[in-house]
């Protein structure tokens, strides 16, 4: 991987990560692209660069919600900040679907991400996840446990290459009628441990890193860490003006020519 397709990768990361179009799936779909013949070389042969790239977008969304996270690290030793506590509570609920998925269907997912045709019909069917939203209904409830289990069983499912996390976190708790600002933090501060998780996971799969890689990830993560926090700030704008339909029209057109095009 030279330095342009690492800050090309990056980049896409950093957009899509946040965006409702699925990273991993525009991820795998870019290195068949970018070299044919190697489907799932960014999963299986890049292990490395996919930890640098997600601890960019990390870095995007902990400085993007830097003062609602250090309340919630107060309110830990401060009884009285009773809604960052159920704040707190709420994240540990919607994880732990993620965490199921992750430890017990690892072999199946590894095995997704090697395929871009699966990661195209997955990115068409984010595309009607996004579209159904038109009929969602604007209810304003609140979030609760049992809405946070259900927001978090949406993303366990996302850990599908095509299937936007983002998309189906927002999707999921726009469904269950909480308010678009509401879902739309929680989605992203739902993204801090998934996005942690992730990388730790792959850390014991590093490989020995030469002078190239190294570089190749340093580029990829400040590009994707760069590009992700001015995504974060665009999309808050998106989900509250309720403008979400134009990325369901893009991901079902984008993955049924990827699908004709591979």
């Amino acid at each position: 991987m030279n330095i342009l397709h690492a800050a090309l990768l990056g980049a896409l990361q950093g957009l899509t990560e946040f965006l409702p179009v699925s990273s991993s799936g525009h991820l795998v779909i870019a290195e068949a692209l970018l070299d044919p013949g190697k489907a799932g070389a960014w999963r299986g042969g890049g292990i490395t660069f996919e930890v640098a790239v997600h601890v960019g977008t990390l870095v995007a969304v902990v400085f993007y919600f830097r003062r609602r996270l250090l309340d919630m690290v107060l309110a830990v030793f401060d009884s009285s900040r009773k809604a960052e506590r159920r704040m707190i509570w709420y994240l540990i609920v919607g994880t732990a679907p993620a965490v199921v998925v992750g430890l017990f269907l690892s072999s199946i997912i590894d095995e997704a991400f090697h395929s871009p045709r699966e990661a195209a019909v997955e990115l068409m069917i984010s595309g009607a996840i996004l579209l159904a939203l038109k009929w969602a209904p604007e209810r304003l409830r609140p979030l609760s446990a049992m809405r946070a289990l259900i927001i978090g069983i949406a993303q366990a499912v996302a850990i599908l290459p095509g299937i936007s996390r983002s998309g189906s976190t927002i999707a999921a708790g726009l469904y269950l009628g909480v308010s678009r600002a509401e879902v739309a933090e929680y989605s992203f501060l739902l993204s801090v441990p998934a996005i942690m998780g992730a990388a730790i996971l792959e850390i014991p799969n590093l490989s020995q890193i030469d002078t190239t890689l190294a570089q190749a990830s340093i580029v990829g993560a400040c590009v994707a860490g760069i590009v992700g926090f001015l995504t974060i700030g665009w999309l808050m704008r998106l989900i509250r003006q309720g403008q979400l339909l134009w990325f369901g029209v893009y991901c079902f057109v984008a993955g049924a020519a990827f699908l004709l095009f591979l």
